[in-house]
């Protein structure tokens, strides 16, 4: 009986050995290399950001301890905080954002404007190329009746939204804060924004207020007042001088010409009355 198992098992193991490639069809040795076991590709890494090239730079002035603070004596005092994504003209904290002309644009400052006179009021907006927001605003109003606000009908010269980039286009990659959080340069992006006005017969004589102000999307456009606080941006207020009109040029030469009449008469009485 020992002998017939015995036999059955060398003929079994015989077997097992000559249909070994058949059999590891069924059952492949480890480690399996031969199943098509699925793969997860590997991405390949991002390439550098390519930020728009410096040209001028923006320069950040704010410190946190410092802030653009409204002057207008007599009107609510408003703030901001911080300048490092927009501001008016080349300094925070410096009136030198927003000027006039009353001669059409052939000259620009602080000058006297008269009744019934046109006035082009001229913005110097600035910004940086970053930041999250989609839009920069500026806005801008003058106290024509002197009551110590701006809520008066005719009173906001200009309210306009600066886009980042194209509203209809897909945001571009770089307007974020990566150069600000590592302190990189960012660029400096200047435009004027104008506002022609005729000054009002009814405005106050003597001194009235101008304010401007710029800010992000930080507070809604249409919350955005002359009257509240907010963070980004600045705020600069101006004294304006109204006066009556000026007499024109054809009045003045008239009155010439009836005085040198006036005086031709005179010396002919004064003729007479001699002869």
């Amino acid at each position: 009986m020992k002998k017939m198992i015995l036999i059955a098992a060398v003929a079994a193991l015989g077997i097992l050995i000559c249909s070994g490639p058949a059999l590891a069809h069924f059952f492949p040795s480890y480690p399996y290399t031969s199943w098509p076991w699925p793969t997860q590709p590997v991405p390949e890494p991002d390439p550098t950001p390519e930020y728009p090239e410096l040209t001028v730079e923006y320069i950040r002035t704010a410190t946190g301890a410092e802030a653009s603070v409204s002057t207008a004596p007599g009107y609510t005092q408003v703030s901001h905080t911080t300048d490092y994504w927009q501001r008016l003209g080349n300094q925070w904290l410096v009136n030198d954002g927003v000027d006039w002309s009353v001669d059409g644009g052939a000259s620009w400052g602080h000058d006297v404007m008269h009744w019934g006179h046109s006035v082009i009021f001229r913005f110097d907006f600035q910004r940086t190329d970053d930041g999250l927001h989609e839009y920069d605003q500026l806005k801008s109003w003058i106290d024509w009746n002197g009551d110590k606000d701006w809520d008066d009908a005719g009173e906001q010269l200009i309210a306009e939204k600066w886009y980042q980039w194209d509203p209809s286009e897909e945001k571009p990659f770089y307007f974020d804060n990566y150069r600000l959080d590592n302190g990189l340069p960012v660029n400096l992006i200047q435009q004027y924004f104008f506002a022609e006005v005729v000054v009002p017969d009814y405005a106050v004589l003597g001194e009235t207020w101008l304010r401007a102000r710029v800010h992000c999307t930080e507070t809604p456009f249409e919350d955005f007042s002359w009257d509240n606080n907010v963070t980004q941006g600045e705020v600069e207020d101006y004294a304006v001088i109204i006066a009556s009109p000026e007499p024109s040029t054809f009045l003045l030469l008239g009155a010439g010409l009836l005085a040198l009449l006036w005086a031709g008469a005179r010396r002919n009485r004064e003729a007479k009355v001699r002869a």
